[in-house]
This record gives C-alpha cells, structure tokens and sequence, in this order.
C-alpha cells in the first residue's frame, strides 16, 4: 500500500493557518488538500469542512469518479450554504486538490490553485498534474505575461475558480498511473511560491521518506520566508518488493 505524509504551518507572515490537509490511508486511499480564504476563521472554516467532508467519504467507501465529484459538489454546497447563512464567515471558500484511488490507479482533482505534482522514480522527473484556477495562469496561457513577469505580477494571487464561492464549482480530474518508487505530492501556494519547481524535486530525490521528505520541503519555504501558510501532504509507491505484509 502507499505510503503518506503530511505537514502544515502558519509559516512566518500570517498569524493564523487557514489550510487545512489530511489522508486516508489503505487499498482504497485518499489525500486532500485545502488552502482557505476569507480571513481568520472563515478560511479555517472552509478547508477544514471540505477535508472533513471528503476524508467522511473515502472512510465509508467511496472510491469512483462519480463518487468523489458529488462529494466535491457536497463539500462547495456545505462551504456555500455556511457562507451564505452566516455573517462571520460570509465570502469564505477554498481551493481543493486531492488525489483518489485503489493501489497504483489515481486519479487527481483540483479546485484553485493548490497544485499536484508527480515524481516518477524511473525517470526523476517531477511533472505538474494539476493546471491552476488563477488570473496568472490564465495571462501565461494567453501570452500575456511571461514566467518571470508572473512572479511579480501584483494580483498573481487572484484565483478564477474556488469551492464554497458559488452554488456549483466544477473540478479537473486527470488519470495517473503509479509506478513503484514513484512519489505524488499535493501542496498549498504556500509552498510553490516560496520553491521553485527544481528545488521541489531535489528535495524529494533526496530524501525517499514521506515525512522526511514532508519537513524538508516545509523547511524549505520556512527558509525562503514563508509569507504565507504552508502545507504538503506526500504518498509514495513501495519499491519493488517493498510491499507491507
């Protein structure tokens, strides 16, 4: 079975952590990942329901695409029907990535920016799963900016897409097929922002422990400042013979 590891910090700027990130290990397993807005509790109250909600289902079962959309769509109406009802944490809503499956069959969800990432073992070669829900994204994919004018562009923080903010949000799913050694990564902007993408590789080549590989990585973004909550949540494929009885 995989293996999995989390970590999750204030960081250095923000006074409260509004991510919230956690997993269900076993033959049928889940992780997910919600990095919250809306300031102070209202953040903390969206993610923490979303992955609430989500982990509730992997727990009693679910383990199909269509399963894992209506909880999606359960955990947007839950985030929504609180914002709209209740005046301190009206506006509130989230971002999502999770990933879903039964042994080395995944499948990888996303809702705003909060990414997936995979490192094949065979290669070395980290590849972005996910395609953020982001007004920079969007300026990339059309030309009009470029990667290194992303980096300061004044609303880079200005997501297109989130649960909880709408009546009905839609995610991305992609199909992944896990090999052995191979590691599958979700993370928080908190992380992306700070590492780049190279280091982010380095780092889980260097360190083939889930929760080692967790800490280094938070570390990371602790030593490049950490302006913002930082969260990771790791799953490795055993190698080859390394199989739990």
């Amino acid at each position: 079975m995989l293996q999995f590891a989390k970590a999750t910090h204030t960081g250095l700027v923000r006074s409260h952590n509004e991510d919230a990130v956690d997993f269900v290990p076993g033959e049928r397993w889940l992780m997910v990942l919600c990095d919250g807005m809306g300031g102070h509790s209202a953040g903390e109250v969206a993610s923490q329901t979303a992955v609430e909600l989500l982990c509730a289902e992997a727990r009693s079962g679910a383990h199909t695409v269509a399963e894992y959309r209506k909880a999606i769509g359960d955990a947007n109406a839950a985030v929504y029907g609180r914002s709209s009802t209740d005046a301190r944490t009206h506006g509130m809503g989230t971002t999502l990535v999770l990933a879903f499956g039964q042994g080395r069959e995944a499948v990888v969800a996303n809702v705003g920016d909060s990414r997936a990432y995979l490192l094949r073992a065979e290669t070395g070669v980290l590849r972005r799963i996910t395609r953020d829900h982001s007004l920079v994204e969007e300026m990339l994919l059309s030309g009009q900016l470029t990667a290194e004018e992303a980096k300061t562009y004044p609303f880079r923080n200005v997501i297109t897409r989130a649960v909880g903010t709408s009546p009905e949000v839609v995610p991305d799913l992609f199909e992944v097929e896990l090999a052995p050694g191979d590691v599958l990564l979700l993370c928080s902007d908190g992380l992306t922002n700070e590492v780049p993408d190279g280091v982010i590789r380095f780092t889980l080549l260097g360190h083939p422990d889930p929760q080692a590989a967790c800490e280094a990585l938070l570390q990371k973004a602790l030593d490049a400042g950490a302006r913002d909550n930082v969260s990771i949540c790791v799953a490795k494929v055993p190698e080859e013979g390394g199989e739990q009885p």
